[in-house]
């Protein structure tokens, strides 16, 4: 018993490979464009600071570079946690009823 393959699914599933394969080809192909071959870096610079601004006027003089200004950097939950930590800005409590009076003051 032969079963008929059914060609409409095939094309279908060919045609959406195909499409997947030139947005893949595309992306890359932007991102080299992009890029030119360049290599990224991430340089942390305060402008607020003589030396600060010298860099950026420097950098911003060159034909070669690209200046992307990110923004401050917010730290995660567990690093202000830490930060707690270390500057003593924590409460132990010595049992539940401690520490209920203590959220209470």
């Amino acid at each position: 018993m032969l079963v008929k393959p059914n060609f409409d699914c095939l094309a279908y599933a060919t045609s959406i490979f195909l499409l997947a394969a030139k947005l893949l080809y595309f992306i890359f192909y932007e991102q080299r464009i992009k890029n030119k071959g360049m290599t990224s870096y991430t340089i942390k610079i305060d402008e607020r600071t003589a030396e600060g601004k010298q860099i950026l006027d420097y950098l911003k003089s060159s034909n070669n570079v690209t200046i992307t200004k990110i923004g401050k950097i917010k730290k995660t939950g567990i690093e202000v946690a830490l930060e707690d930590i270390e500057k003593g800005r924590v409460y132990r409590a010595k049992d539940a009823k401690d520490l209920i009076e203590k959220c209470l003051e």
